[in-house]
This record gives structure tokens, C-alpha cells and sequence, in this order.
């Protein structure tokens, strides 16, 4: 078979689909010369696993939570049932029966703050009031959507990550100068994306993943993520994003189109199989249970050398008994990610809604695929390298837990592959019962 390369100027050659500034994707021949433009960016779909992380309702009668930016987090938290947002101090110390409370009220000069105290002691008065009355609930279905449970969490862990940071930053000092935050933000990389369905972009695509591993130091060479509809052995994976960051380019595998020979084309021995199972070539994805399932059920493809960054987003998280989804990372996790940046991620994301009315990933079958579905297949893998780093240089990512992430990868990739394996019965929202109450210390 003659080898083309993914560059190569031959007529009739590759296409290639890049996004402009404005969200927009041309498709070009590949005579044509194109400048580097950025990627707009999206988020993960609802139809994987833990992905509906922030868009759950919280429960109208116990909560309210207001947000400002998605980049700011909580702003303000008051109570439902009542006119008043909070009780005052004075009403409120009338009515404490704690030393926490008398702590808690102790006069900071910060009226704003004060007023927050005391709204926290109303709402953890109210969640102590639930917790009286569990029992006489407990067996309802659904209880934990109909609470409002995993927004509960995710608001609680934002808001004790954003006093976290801000306390850090004040004691290091000369960091809180808005400069110095803005020189520090971090952006996402103007990545080329190119749609790969024909069999000479497949061998190209190897022998760039092949020299690109030949260069790996302990990090992935590449990240993936599978998409499709109702992803799994029971659905299709129609979809395969690859981004290299060496790079920094993004790959979108028409499997639907290519088939197995997508993944068994060979290019100086190497196939993309090969390389997915390999264990020395270490390979970037965020939660590998569906796509593990999926590649292994569609194209026996065993799945081995994998970094499970919603893993290694647990390991640095003390309250990490819920995993969170790409969604709720992107947003609590990287504070130093331009804001402008985690809006495209929520603009994009109520676009594909539009196109995903069914909630089961069907609009991954249509062809010739849609450019917004192109470039969110994309995007999700963009991101990844960005939370790897973060986690991987977090202070608690350091000692037994890179070794315990590994094996709880092991553990999800074979509970995958087994014939009873169904995610529907599982919940798969909880984090590893043991690490629950292993201590984070931060690195010596």
C-alpha cells in the first residue's frame, strides 16, 4: 500500500477541518495553506459516566445557590422558605447552642463575612434537621437526585477550595496582585483538529504517535476519549479523539466510517491497537471505564498503560468518597484557566444539547459529522494534558497515591472487560471506598 502523509500536498489527498477564531470549521484540501487558529472550546456530553456533574437541580427546599462567572464559583448561599437571607448576629447568637457557632461569630470587622457566618449556621441547622429525618425517607427512589445531593458536594468543595487557595495565596504573599493572577492564567493551545477517515491518515497518525512516544519522560504521549452512542458494549463507539501535545494536534477517528481497520493499519510494524494496548506507551483519558468497555467489546482492543486523570483529580481531593466529572474539574479544579476559556466550555456545551436531544450520543452517527460535533470531540482531550499537569504538581500528588492510581486503573480497566460488567447497576459516581479516610499530607 502506498503511505501518504497526513502533510502531503498529493491531489486528492487528506482532508482537513481546522476551527477558526469564531467556532467555525472550513474543510480544506490539503493544497491549501491555512494559519494556525484556536480551538473553540467545549465539554463532555451527558451520555458518559459522571458527566452531569453540575447540571443535577438542587432541591428547592432546602437550598439556593446563586453563581456568578462559571470561573468564580459560589457567591453567595441563602436559604429557601424565608425572606430574610440570613438571620442576623444578634438573632442568630440568641439561638446557638455551640462552641463552633460562638468561634464562628467572633466580630471580623467584614460585614460581608458576617453575614455569610451567619447564613452558613442557618443552613447547617437546616441540613441537621434532614438528618433527624432520614429515616422516614430513606427507602424513596432517586433520593440522592431528588436532594440535590451532588450539587451539594460540588458547592461545598468549590467553596472550600476557592477559601483554600485565597489563604494560600495570602500567606505565600506578592501573589495576590492581579498582574501576577493574570500572567499566571493558563489558556488552552491553538491545536490543529483533523478528521481521519481514510487509511493513509490512519498510518500517519501511527508514525506520529510512534515518534512522538519515543520522546515520552513519564508522561502520556498522547490522550483519548471514545464517543458514540450510549458508549459501551451495549451501544457503538463511533469516535475516537487523539490529541498529542508534542504536537499540539487533535485527531477525531471516524471509526463508524473505518471500522476495524482503523485501529489494525500497520505503519513500520505499529498499529493504533498496538499502541493502545501497549503498557510502555503511556496514554492520557478521563475516566477509562466506558471507553475501556466500549474498544473492548466493538474491536477486542485491551486497553493497558492508561493515566486515569479523574483518578489522580481524587487523589489530590480530601473529599474525594464522589468522583467528579470533566465538567465540575474544569470548573472547581484549574483556578488558574482563563475565564474566558471555561465560558466557551459552557457555551459550547449548551449548543451540542441542541443536537443531543435523545441524551444517548446518536448525533455522533451523522455524516458527514457536524463541525461543532468535530471540534467538541476535540476539545475534550485538548484539556486533558492542562488537568494532568495540575494534578500531577499538586502537593498532595505525591508519596504511595501515583502507585495507588495506578492500581485503581488496573481495577477499573479489568472490572470493564468482564461479561457481567453492566455500569447501569453500579454507581458509578463513588470514589474508591478506601481512599475516603487515607490522610492527603502536602510534600515535604
Amino acid at each position: 500500500m502506498q503511505k501518504r502523509s497526513i502533510n502531503d500536498s498529493s491531489a486528492g489527498e487528506l482532508k482537513r477541518r481546522r476551527v477558526s477564531s469564531n467556532g467555525e470549521h472550513s474543510r480544506l484540501a490539503d493544497s491549501q495553506k491555512a494559519d494556525d487558529m484556536p480551538t473553540r472550546l467545549c465539554t463532555r456530553l451527558p451520555d458518559r459516566d459522571c458527566a452531569e456533574d453540575n447540571v443535577r437541580p438542587m432541591t428547592q427546599n432546602c437550598l439556593n445557590a446563586s453563581t456568578d462567572t462559571p470561573d468564580q464559583g459560589v457567591s453567595q448561599i441563602s436559604t429557601c422558605g424565608t425572606n430574610t437571607p440570613g438571620l442576623s448576629a444578634a438573632s442568630t447568637k440568641n439561638k446557638r447552642s455551640s462552641p463552633e457557632a460562638e468561634k464562628l461569630l467572633t466580630s471580623s470587622g467584614n460585614a460581608a463575612l458576617e453575614k455569610a457566618v451567619n447564613q452558613i449556621l442557618q443552613i447547617k441547622g437546616n441540613l441537621r434537621k434532614i438528618q433527624k429525618d432520614l429515616p422516614n425517607y430513606l427507602g424513596e427512589p432517586d433520593l440522592e437526585a431528588r436532594l440535590g445531593l451532588v450539587e451539594l458536594e460540588d458547592l461545598v468543595e468549590s467553596i472550600g477550595s476557592q477559601v483554600r487557595r485565597a489563604q494560600s495565596l495570602h500567606l505565600d504573599g506578592g501573589e495576590d496582585d492581579e498582574h501576577s493572577q493574570k500572567a499566571a492564567m493558563n489558556t488552552l493551545p491553538a491545536a490543529e483538529i483533523t478528521l481521519v477517515d481514510t487509511v493513509e491518515q490512519v498510518s500517519e497518525l501511527v508514525r506520529l504517535i510512534t515518534e512522538s512516544a519515543k520522546s515520552q519522560t513519564g508522561e502520556p504521549a498522547f490522550y483519548f476519549d471514545c464517543e458514540g452512542k450510549n458508549l459501551g458494549r451495549n451501544g457503538t463507539v463511533t469516535l475516537l479523539a487523539i490529541y498529542i501535545p508534542d504536537l499540539i494536534r487533535a485527531f477525531v477517528v471516524d471509526l463508524q466510517e473505518l471500522g476495524h481497520i482503523a485501529l489494525t493499519t500497520e505503519e513500520e510494524d505499529e498499529t493504533l491497537k498496538t499502541i493502545f494496548e501497549s503498557p510502555t506507551i503511556l496514554k492520557g483519558v478521563f475516566d477509562c471505564r466506558g471507553d475501556s468497555e466500549a474498544l473492548f467489546a466493538h474491536h477486542n482492543l485491551t486497553l493497558d498503560g492508561i493515566v486515569d486523570v479523574q483518578l489522580m483529580e481524587a487523589a489530590t481531593r480530601k473529599n474525594s468518597k464522589r468522583l467528579f466529572g470533566l465538567d465540575v474539574c474544569i470548573k472547581n479544579r484549574l483556578k488558574d484557566l482563563d475565564p474566558s476559556a471555561k465560558a466557551k466550555f459552557a457555551e459550547s456545551k449548551d449548543r451540542v444539547k441542541e443536537l443531543m436531544r435523545s441524551g444517548d450520543g446518536s448525533c455522533f452517527a451523522e455524516r458527514p459529522l457536524p463541525n461543532l460535533l468535530l471540534e467538541y470531540a476535540a476539545s475534550d482531550v485538548i484539556v486533558l494534558p492542562i488537568l494532568y499537569e495540575h494534578f500531577a504538581k499538586h502537593e498532595c500528588y505525591w508519596g504511595e497515591w501515583p502507585t495507588r492510581v495506578t492500581a485503581e486503573t488496573n481495577r477499573r480497566l479489568e472490572l470493564s472487560r468482564q461479561s457481567d460488567y453492566d455500569p447501569s447497576t453500579l454507581d458509578m459516581r463513588a470514589g474508591p471506598a478506601e481512599w475516603v479516610k487515607m490522610p492527603r499530607t502536602q510534600r515535604a
